[in-house]
């Protein structure tokens, strides 16, 4: 992070070859300079509007630690997930002992993501690639979820995060067989252009 934002491109691009090259290349060129605003930087990409039946990953590698700009936590965590408005899902990772866990990780929860930590800042550099495979392979985005008789507002998480393979997604609620009798879970996706269901 610095106090203000760099872009690779001005728009979204494909993860083709060329733009990869381009990619590297051009972050090998970044210097770190002036002072963090965690806000600032990621409020222009929380705007983003995700491609259709694509999921739109915002990955955040940093500490956590405003040094300039808005500092307050909750002011930041509340305002970018306003902005979000759940159309990303939001990725943290940090290392060291000075990583703001509460901002981070609360960041991710609340925007369909997931936050990890590694103890030593020597570790980001192995535990980063790592991460990064959590959420690789995508195979479902937009997940609506429908409980049949159970009480959705007893379900938990109450927005689905997106599927990615070999990634599990839990959801906490709670089933009467006496009353309930069964339970059927009713779950719709998008893949790209197509609308998947599973029972």
């Amino acid at each position: 992070f610095r106090d203000a934002v760099e872009r690779f491109q001005p728009d979204l691009v494909f993860a083709t070859n060329e733009n990869k090259t381009a990619a590297t290349a051009y972050l090998s060129t970044v210097q770190s300079r002036g002072e963090t605003d965690v806000f600032s930087a990621l409020e222009p990409i929380m705007r983003m509007v995700p491609r259709p039946g694509l999921p739109s990953i915002v990955s955040i590698l940093s500490d956590g630690r405003a040094t300039v700009g808005q500092k307050d936590a909750r002011a930041i965590i509340n305002g970018l997930t306003a902005t979000n408005d759940l159309r990303n899902s939001v990725f943290a990772f940090g290392g060291g002992e000075t990583v703001h866990r509460y901002l981070l990780e609360l960041l991710a929860y609340r925007n369909k993501g997931e936050f990890e930590v590694v103890s030593k800042i020597q570790d980001i550099e192995k535990g980063f690639p790592a991460f990064f495979q959590h959420f690789s392979e995508p195979l479902l985005v937009n997940l609506h979820a429908d409980y049949g008789q159970i009480d959705a507002q007893n379900v938990f998480p109450r927005v689905l995060p997106d599927f990615f393979r070999g990634k599990a997604v839990t959801v906490y609620g709670r089933f009467k067989p006496a009353t309930d009798k069964e339970f059927v879970m009713r779950l719709t996706g998008a893949a790209q252009d197509r609308t998947k269901e599973l029972i």
